[in-house]
Formats: C-alpha cells, structure tokens, sequence
C-alpha cells in the first residue's frame, strides 16, 4: 500500500528499511544522492509511480491475505517505528503480526525475476530484500521476521521466506546509515559524486540554469578532468571494438533471422515499416499551422568536454 501522508512525512526524519538499499549500493530505483535530497529537502526527486511499485501496490493486500489464511495468523497494519535508542533510524513494515509484532513483508516479483528467489523458508532472498527486513528487524528489535511474496509469469505462486534477525550484518547497516546521517544529512553536505542516475538527475534539479560566469581550474577539477579525458579515450575505443564484433556477427547472420546457439541467442530481424510525420516538409508547406502547435519544450545543459593539446 502507499504510504500515507503521515507516514510520508515520517519518512523525511530519517533513513527507513527501503532506504538502506540504496545506502549499500544494492537498489535500482535510487542512490544516496536521492536520499540526501528527500531528508534535506535540496531539491528531492518528484514522486513517481512506476509499474512495479503499482504492481506491488495493487498486489500487497492479496499477499498478506494468503499470509494470515495459510498460517492462521492475524495481520494488522504496520505503523511508522523508529528505534529505541537512533531517532533517525526508522522502518514501516507492511504488516504485523497481531500477537507477537513479528513483522510481514509483502513483495511482487515478475516471472522473469524468479530465479533470485531461493527455496521457500529459507532466507535465500534477493539482497536488496534481505537488507530491507534485517534493518526492520533491528529498528523493532525482533528476532525473525517473514517475508512473503507472489511470484508471477506462465503461473503465479505464493512463497513465503523465514528471516533470522543477523546481528552481525544489522551492525554494519547501522554504521553505515550513521555515517551517512552525521556526516551528510545533519551537516547538509552532499555525498560525494558518484555515477549513478540519481546523482545525474540530481545535479539536473538543483543546477537547472547556468550564468556567463567561468571559472578557472584548481588541481582538483584538475585531476578529475583528466581522468575523465583518459576514461573517455578508452571508452571510444571499446566502442570502436565494439562495434566491430558487432558487425562481424551482422556479417556471419546474413538475411537471417539470427544465430541460436547453447551458448547464446543473437537475433538481427527486420522490424516492419512505421510511418511518421515529416516535420521539415510540414513547416515549410504550412507554417501558420505549425507555428499553433509549437511548445517550448525544457531546457538543458548539455556537457562538453575538450581536451586541449598540449
């Protein structure tokens, strides 16, 4: 289920059982650049929903149905808890159970995705997973937690996983999540750059614009310059050597459809003719029509390197 807006609000006073994926370097959907901005309020990421998340959405309530059917057990929601001793550190378990506060995770999981899921009571869940109900576990002091999910594709399956509170890893997750709270969140100092695509999306937000000013060089943006000069000169030409084992595939296909091989599958099919509007043609036979459906669209700061010559 969404959160509600209080929990929302909730979320913005510390790191939560989602967030520490990102923290350990094992989501897909953010990393610590995304966090820093939702808890500081430095210009976060606009909530959008995908169709996974609308998926796991839709999906939650039939999940913790089958949980409380299957094992006889009574479900009831899971508020926002912070931890008894870090403030900061906080979780919102999808459900508990009602006697002992043992908390349920409810997941979603696409066919194609269900060889990350090992053998039902086991803990052997994809990591991001793990990491999410071991930090629910340590913010609610619980020992064992279960983590449910459907698994959907040719036929759909419910399993459930058994999770033993781990110490060990719960510690280091701990440390992790202080570091990054005292030395980014409190200070509001960013996280170093990195590259994944929610620090790029970041720098896009809170850089939108840029002035006439240029600055001049230090041996910082120095050193970092020509690192990046050198990684893109080995870049091209991986993708000259790329391009090279492409075609020698191309060649050996021919008019195939592709190479099947117990190795690998390589398909080069043609697709089928689209038509599309032709916008230089359109303009020039008719402007005024054209000059009613014109928008201006976002603007961008396109990034340009050039490497002098010595």
């Amino acid at each position: 289920m969404p959160l509600t807006k209080e929990q929302d609000e909730l979320r913005k006073q510390g790191v939560g059982a989602s967030d520490v994926p990102a923290l350990l370097g094992l989501s897909d959907w953010g990393g610590p650049a995304a966090l820093y901005a939702r808890l500081t309020g430095d210009n976060p990421e606009p909530s959008v929903s995908n169709p996974a998340t609308e998926r796991g959405d839709e999906l939650e309530e039939p999940v913790a149905n089958w949980v409380a059917k299957k094992y006889g057990v009574e479900l009831v929601r899971g508020g926002t808890a912070f931890h008894p001793h870090w403030r900061y550190e906080l979780a919102t378990p999808d459900r508990l159970v009602a006697l002992s506060g043992m908390p349920v995770e409810c997941k979603t999981a696409a066919g194609s995705m269900a060889h990350e899921w090992g053998e039902e009571q086991t803990d052997n869940v994809p990591l991001r997973y793990l990491a999410q109900v071991q930090w629910q576990l340590w913010v609610l002091q619980r020992t064992e937690a279960w983590l449910a999910v459907l698994v959907g594709g040719h036929r759909f399956e419910f399993r459930r996983y058994v999770i033993q509170a781990d110490k060990e890893l719960q510690e280091m997750m701990h440390e992790v999540v202080t570091r990054f709270y005292t030395k980014h969140v409190l200070p509001r100092v960013p996280p170093p750059p990195d590259g994944t695509d929610s620090y790029t999306k970041w720098l896009t937000r809170k850089y939108p614009q840029s002035t006439d000013v240029w600055l001049a060089g230090s041996p910082e943006t120095d050193a970092h310059a020509m690192r990046y000069g050198e990684l893109k000169r080995q870049f091209e030409e991986l993708e000259v050597k790329l391009e090279a084992e492409k075609n020698y595939l191309k060649a050996a296909i021919g008019d195939a459809a592709g190479i099947k091989s117990t190795l690998y599958n390589i398909t080069w099919k043609a697709t089928k003719p689209i038509s599309r509007v032709d916008l230089e043609a359109l303009e020039t036979a008719h402007p005024d029509l054209v000059a009613r459906y014109r928008r201006e669209v976002a603007h961008s700061r396109p990034f340009r390197f050039t490497l002098k010559a010595p």
